[in-house]
Parts: structure tokens; C-alpha cells; sequence
């Protein structure tokens, strides 16, 4: 034996395997602790219901109901989704969007929201280069 070296003196439970079959857009995690049930979860996110909980991570049991949360791991809450109308090629997975009105351009909501101009076109590129089909009343991504 080495000193400052770990040696295994007794075989314990083998490693918690978390579920990774979440919604792939998801936008927010919870980390369930010991004693946590669907409902304290769809409580601590409102707007989210126990059928949404369900549909955005199926690997939790709907019958028996919730029975098998596994403490340190975690399960989708909340969906990324972008807003309609928006133009086809939008950032997907943007936490924050913005709504054109009459008159806006690049520019002024890149200033607004405190982005550079060319990111904010990145993240929109159906804008195109000299920013001349912003929509107004259409979505756009002002942070990823």
C-alpha cells in the first residue's frame, strides 16, 4: 500500500446511470434530490404540467406514476421554442427573442439588448447581409 492512494475495502452499489432521453431542445434542467416527486418539480416551474414533465423526458414512469426519479440527476423543465411568426433559418435553442416592430433594424436591437450587430445576424441570418428583411410582428434570437 502507498500512502495518499484509495483501495476499495468493500464492493458498493454500482454507479447511477441518469436518463439522457430528454427532449433534445431542452432549455432548463432540475436536479432531483432525495424525496423529490413530479409534482414539487411542475410546482418549482410553473407554467409546466405533469404531462408536459412526461412528454419532455420519457424515461419517467407515467404508471406507477413518477416512481422512479433518481436523485443527481437531472430532467428537462422548460422546451426552447421559438415564437411565431420567425423567419426559417433562426438560431435554434435561443433563450431570449425579441419582436420586430415597424422601423426596427439590426442596428437598434443589436444596441438594445447589448449584442454585437453581427451576431445578432448570425443568430438570423434570413435578415440578410444589409439587414433589409426584418419583419416587423416576426421573432428574432437576441441571446443564445
Amino acid at each position: 500500500m502507498y500512502a495518499g492512494c484509495a483501495y476499495c475495502v468493500q464492493k458498493g452499489p454500482d454507479p447511477v446511470v441518469c436518463p439522457t432521453d430528454y427532449n433534445s431542445n431542452c432549455g432548463e434542467f432540475y436536479n432531483v434530490s432525495t424525496g423529490d416527486i413530479c409534482w414539487k418539480i411542475i410546482s418549482l416551474y410553473p407554467p409546466l404540467t405533469l404531462d408536459q414533465l412526461y412528454a419532455y423526458n420519457p424515461s419517467i414512469h407515467r404508471i406507477p406514476e413518477c416512481d422512479n426519479l433518481i436523485p443527481g440527476c437531472k430532467y428537462c423543465v422548460r422546451i426552447n421554442s421559438v415564437p411565431e411568426p420567425h423567419q426559417q433559418n433562426i438560431k435554434t435553442g435561443c433563450h431570449q427573442y425579441y419582436q420586430a416592430v415597424a422601423g426596427d433594424y439590426c442596428y437598434r436591437v443589436a444596441i438594445n439588448y447589448g449584442i454585437d450587430v453581427g451576431a445578432f445576424m448570425s443568430w438570423n441570418p434570413d435578415v440578410g447581409s444589409g439587414c433589409l428583411n426584418m419583419l416587423a410582428g416576426y421573432w428574432y434570437c437576441v441571446k443564445p
